[in-house]
């Protein structure tokens, strides 16, 4: 592959100085150092440009490179990544950013930044070392990446446009951080750090945190140790780092050390797979004080403002980009006089609480090519529901069938759970709340969850009415704001005991398909004013569109 870069890096060069690229024979002449069909004056830079890859010229290659070039990307990054295939970026760590969103994460620097030193710790490609250098032609640039190739394109790159960086072929998470002599010297760190897989805690580090934990943890703190005080942090990271509760040592840790300054929520950076991101600015022991929160739907649409974020949202529980001062206090007028779930399990002493349910998970089978069927084919297999089956308050028959067996199966309840006499389905891939009483005895895949009732003061047909409705969703979407219903949030829902005459009122309402009404009488069990209503609606409204997406 390095061979091939290096003639797609000589394409790269022909098309910079405006030389049209008739021949094969032209690429592999500059691969080889002939720089005749160049202008004089570019000759040192183009040859800057091609020493990274110290490879010579291949006619067959050349060939190659230039149909690659004619049929793709006009540039080396692009083709690099191009050929990158899926399991190598996986195994690296790699997830190349899309120009327009390594641009939007650099426009959070302040207007009166002029570092004279910039690192990115895995700089890859160097999308964000270029881009840097364009903004800041005097600042001294650095890069550590695992990937050799991933540097050859960087220098290549960077000395196509007359610049250079001191790049180096490591593991940046070995750095000696914790060594005596260590000392920070960095104005501003930028980059797209790796996100994925569970890495051990490098020497030094001191996150709280599991032994393993997401690497992009660990790059938050290696930022901290690069950079100076006040220093600049840039960096492009998961969304769940705002709130997934794995993430809540890193989030106390990042608060307490950088000052929060902007945020970009970006829910469709990628393309091909969902990864929600958020672009952040912060400073290296500031004082923390308002965060502006920006959206942007896609990578290269117009970010506009989203929220102003008081000092208070940014807590160890969760940065909320949704915080809403009136949500809030709806929140806490809801939780007055309000119980939550606690979590028994069936056939053991419950705990001490009013609201106690058995949550347990789907089955997941580990081949359901294998183990699902469409049609019953034995008599041992049982009705399956999915979670196209259900739907707020309705289940449809069960189209799918499988043999319960622990044995062959990958993760299982006990049988007794999926067949007690009621249950509540929900799904678990769902950005709200929805669903239902089960009372078939039906199995249920992993697509779906379910809650048995230990003890409540309420039916359960009434929980289900509750979780589905209108406020308790918006409530849901505001203060989670993720796509997996976590039993861990639900247990933070305020559930509204109600007088028998109410309950049967609201349960009437929903047998009569009268959903709406329904939604209405729920806001008023819970006292909600005429302006409160109105607010959870825009806010609801609010919720859906940057989320729903």
């Amino acid at each position: 592959m390095k061979q091939l870069l290096a003639h797609l890096a000589a394409c790269t060069v022909l098309q910079q100085f405006q030389v049209e690229i008739a021949s094969p024979e032209q690429v592999l002449a500059l691969v080889d150092g002939n720089y005749s069909a160049l202008p004089p004056v570019v000759a040192g830079q183009a040859a800057a440009a091609l020493t990274p890859f110290d490879s010579q010229g291949d006619l067959a290659c050349a060939e190659i490179a230039l149909a690659m070039w004619q049929k793709g990307p006009k540039n080396l990054g692009g083709q690099y990544q191009a050929l990158r295939d899926r399991e190598h970026k996986k195994r690296l760590g790699q997830v190349f950013t899309p120009p327009a969103t390594v641009e939007a994460v650099l426009d959070l620097a302040p207007g009166s930044l002029k570092p004279k030193s910039i690192c990115d710790p895995a700089c890859g490609a160097g999308d964000f070392l270029l881009s840097a250098a364009r903004r800041w032609p005097e600042a001294n640039l650095s890069g550590t990446d695992l990937d050799p190739l991933a540097l050859a394109v960087a220098a290549s790159r960077l000395a196509l446009h007359g610049f250079s960086a001191d790049l180096t072929v490591a593991d940046a998470l070995k750095l000696p951080v914790d060594k005596p002599g260590w000392e920070a010297s960095v104005d501003l760190v930028v980059g797209n750090p790796p996100w994925g897989g569970k890495v051990l805690r490098p020497q030094g580090f001191d996150i709280e945190a599991a032994t393993r934990a997401n690497a992009c943890t660990w790059f938050i703190e290696l930022a901290h140790w690069l950079l100076k005080k006040d220093g600049e942090l840039l960096f492009l990271l998961p969304e769940a780092l705002l709130k997934v509760h794995g993430f809540a040592g890193a989030r106390e840790w990042f608060i307490d050390r950088f000052a929060l300054r902007r945020l970009i929520y970006m829910p469709n950076v990628f393309s091909g797979y969902y990864a929600p991101a958020v672009a952040l600015e912060a400073t290296k022991g500031g004082i923390q004080e308002k965060v502006t929160v920006g959206y942007s739907g896609r990578s290269g649409e117009p970010i506009r403002t989203y929220n102003i974020l008081p000092a208070t949202a940014c807590r160890r529980e969760r940065i909320n980009i949704n915080y809403d001062s009136h949500l809030e206090q709806i929140w806490l007028r809801c939780s007055n006089g309000a119980v939550f779930l606690q979590e028994g399990d069936l056939g053991r002493d419950l705990p001490a609480g009013e609201a106690v349910v058995d949550f347990s998970l789907g089955i997941v089978t580990g081949d359901n090519r294998r183990f699902v069927t469409a049609e019953r084919q034995t008599a041992a297999q049982l009705p399956l529901l999915t979670a196209a089956d259900v739907r707020r308050f309705a289940i449809a028959p069960a189209r799918n069938w499988l043999a319960y067996d622990p044995k062959v199966l990958q993760q299982v309840a006990p049988l007794k759970k999926y067949q007690a006499p009621a249950k509540l389905i929900y799904k678990f891939i769902s950005r709200e709340l929805v669903c239902a009483v089960d009372r078939s005895g039906a199995l249920v895949l992993n697509s779906l969850n379910i809650a048995l009732p230990l003890r409540l003061p309420f039916s359960l047909d009434y929980l289900a009415a509750l979780l589905n409705s209108r406020l308790l969703n918006t409530l849901y979407m505001y203060r989670f704001f993720t796509g997996k219903v976590l039993t861990r949030n639900l247990k933070q829902l305020p559930l509204k005991i109600p007088a028998p005459p109410e309950e049967e009122a609201l349960l009437a309402k929903v047998r009569a398909g009268k959903l709406a009404e329904a939604d209405d009488f729920v806001e008023e069990l819970y006292c909600l004013s005429e302006a409160e209503k109105k607010h959870l609606a825009l806010m609801r409204d609010q919720l859906q569109t940057v989320f729903f997406v």
